[in-house]
């Protein structure tokens, strides 16, 4: 492919993020939305804990295949890619925070509401950051 180094971990890191907010939010929302099922606590520790291993091993199995450009420091363009990435997710995740605050005044809520929309506020600004990176890779920036 002609994806660069970067693209290819701001790839494996998006799709990875996604799958463990769709499996972690999918099981909340079953539980709370159609009172299927009772999620464990450790369900979230244990889906970051798989994220890690797997990007761990992706990332290993891409520095293998691409020693070089794995080793290269990012030069201006990613540099600005980078920046450019974080300025789309820092409003993103400021909104979803405030969001979440706003979870301490819905009648009959509570502390794990709270947490779980600080975590969705989480998600979604790593999902923003990455999805961003992407397309600044795919524009040629």
């Amino acid at each position: 492919s002609n994806m660069s180094f970067r693209e290819k971990s701001a790839w494996i890191s998006f799709v990875l993020i996604l799958a463990l907010g769709v499996t972690y939010f999918g099981a909340i929302g079953a539980h709370i939305f159609l009172h299927v099922g009772h999620p464990s606590a450790w369900l979230f520790p244990a889906l970051v804990a798989g994220v890690a291993l797997i990007e761990v091993v992706l990332s290993l199995v891409l520095q293998a295949k691409a020693p070089d450009e794995a080793r290269t420091p990012r030069d201006e363009r990613e540099q600005l890619i980078a920046l450019k990435a974080k300025n789309v997710s820092y409003p993103v995740l400021a909104l979803c925070a405030f969001a979440a605050i706003g979870t301490m005044h819905i009648p009959g809520g509570n502390r794990f509401d709270m947490a779980q929309a600080i975590l969705f506020a989480i998600v979604a600004g790593e999902l923003s950051r990455f999805g961003a990176q992407i397309v600044y890779f795919r524009r040629g920036f």
